[in-house]
């Protein structure tokens, strides 16, 4: 996984952020452990430690991970298949 700075205000980080697995805790954990949980993470707090109390299940929704790119061979054709989706209007806010 590699993750580069896009924005960093006072609240909010945006990263854009490659990966190289299909693990599903990978960006949440690596980001929580440099100090960048994901906004609404219910599972991981600031420095990559669960938080306590579990206040809601993984899975639940809420956190703001969006997926702009995703690619992938086709299991029975083999072509490379890339999927694409533009950013979500709940992520963008108004400045």
């Amino acid at each position: 996984m590699w993750a580069k700075l896009l924005v960093s205000n006072a609240d909010t980080t945006t990263f854009e952020v490659d990966l190289y697995s299909w693990r599903p805790h990978q960006i949440r954990i690596h980001l929580a452990s440099i100090g960048h949980p994901l906004v609404g993470d219910p599972l991981y707090g600031s420095i990559g430690r669960p938080l306590k109390n579990l206040p809601r299940l993984p899975g639940d929704g809420g956190y703001f991970l969006h997926a702009h790119r995703l690619g992938f061979h086709h299991l029975v054709c083999g072509e490379r298949m890339v999927i694409e989706a533009g950013l979500p209007s709940a992520f963008c806010r108004e400045e």
